[in-house]
């Protein structure tokens, strides 16, 4: 635990020493999103909204905190510094998914301003739970399998179009298949512990320093 709280804090430092203009983009999304949330809520559209919004949040915050640093070698000498590596993944995974709930909560209750202040959006009391909650499982989700992914490729964006693939893959197959409410998160849910059983033995079982080749 104590290996897991100090690379939370060390990935939250870094977050806040980040160029100013980092938190405008944060912030614009958080506002458009919002309004998106308010005005398809009502539609049926909202739950599709809330996957793309978890790829879009957790893949920036997954892809820097885990292929960036690998990138730049950072990861390397982290993973050498007699931390645990169970306690730099947990570390990194829950400073990437409890950003992502922050700014989805951020989203979230500006979309009940919006939808309280302008009605004729068609939001109001019709959001319901299951955006949200398949919100913190694709975000869940998408922690794990980019911690898993770091480790088999270099390229965020390799990363980046899994993760879309596997949320999308998992919104066709709701609609396919007319899952039943709350199916969606509870399979998303149950990818991402086994995308962490796998990033867990990849990181365990990952050779930080690798042979010269002559």
């Amino acid at each position: 635990m104590n290996s897991t709280l100090l690379i939370f804090r060390k990935e939250w430092k870094s977050f806040l020493g980040s160029d100013p203009g980092l938190f405008v983009t944060y912030g614009f999304i958080v506002a458009i999103y919002s309004l998106v949330f308010a005005t398809n809520s009502a539609s049926g559209l909202g739950t599709v909204w809330w996957i793309v919004y978890a790829m879009v949040i957790n893949s920036a915050f997954a892809n820097t905190v885990f292929v960036a640093e690998r990138m730049t070698g950072a990861l390397e000498v982290l993973l050498t510094s007699g931390v645990s590596r169970r306690g730099i993944l947990a570390g990194k995974a829950l400073f990437a998914f409890a950003m992502s709930l922050a700014l989805g909560g951020l989203s979230l209750a500006l979309s009940l301003v919006w939808a309280a202040l302008m009605p004729r959006m068609g939001a109001g009391s019709t959001m319901g739970w299951e955006g949200p909650a398949t919100f913190a499982a694709a975000a869940f989700m998408t922690t794990m399998s980019g911690a898993w992914l770091s480790v088999r490729f270099a390229s965020p964006r390799v990363v980046h179009l899994v993760n879309i693939f596997l949320s999308m893959a998992m919104v066709g197959s709701s609609v396919a298949l007319t899952w039943t409410p709350g199916a969606l998160p509870a399979v998303l849910l149950g990818l991402g512990c086994v995308f962490w059983v796998l990033a867990a033995r990849a990181f365990d079982g990952e050779r930080v320093i690798q042979p010269v080749q002559l």
